[in-house]
């Protein structure tokens, strides 16, 4: 069993799926931290040798490489999900980890982690990429779960992962899917 979660950058896709992974004993893979291993570079100095369309060939090779894995939570970035050859890799439930924009630019404007399409941290740079992405997240997903980076909400997100695994199980069991 696969676990995707896809959404906008600072949503909480690497938290809450590394603490899941952990209590449920699946390894857990961030497609950006596999690349940065594999090319031994950061991001943003990925994005400046390679280009986008470089980084954009490089999550999918990572998805090729995760096709092969089982009982793995895969957090995603935050833009593989716009090109629909990654969306038919992804062979596996795909949750979308949501958070309204007001959240994510504040959590943007406060991260150490410089995001190379973020990177003048424009509040209309970001409106305007979630505007693009949040459709497709949105239609695209398996399940939609909201993460409003409080305490409790992140337990009951975590609460509601456990409920679509088990859910996912459940249909395996009986040969659906």
């Amino acid at each position: 069993m696969k676990i995707y979660l896809v959404g906008m950058p600072c949503t909480g896709k690497t938290t809450l799926g590394r603490e899941f992974a952990k209590e449920i004993n699946f390894n857990f893979i961030d497609t950006d931290e596999l690349i940065e291993s594999w090319k031994k570079m950061t991001i943003p100095e990925i994005f400046e040798k390679y280009g986008e369309r470089g980084f954009r060939k490089m999550e999918k090779d990572a998805l090729h490489y995760i096709e092969s894995l089982d009982y793995v939570i895969v957090a995603t970035g935050g833009g593989i999900f716009k090109d629909p050859t990654n969306r038919q890799l992804m062979n596996g439930v795909v949750v979308h980890i949501a958070s309204n924009l007001e959240s994510i630019i504040s959590r943007m404007m406060e991260s150490k982690v410089i995001r190379p399409l973020f990177k003048n941290r424009s509040i209309d740079s970001i409106r305007k990429i979630y505007d693009e992405r949040i459709s497709t997240y949105n239609s695209l997903s398996d399940h939609t779960l909201f993460n409003v980076y409080s305490y409790e909400n992140r337990y009951d997100v975590l609460l509601r992962l456990h409920y679509i695994k088990l859910r996912e199980e459940l249909k395996e069991e009986k040969g659906e899917k």
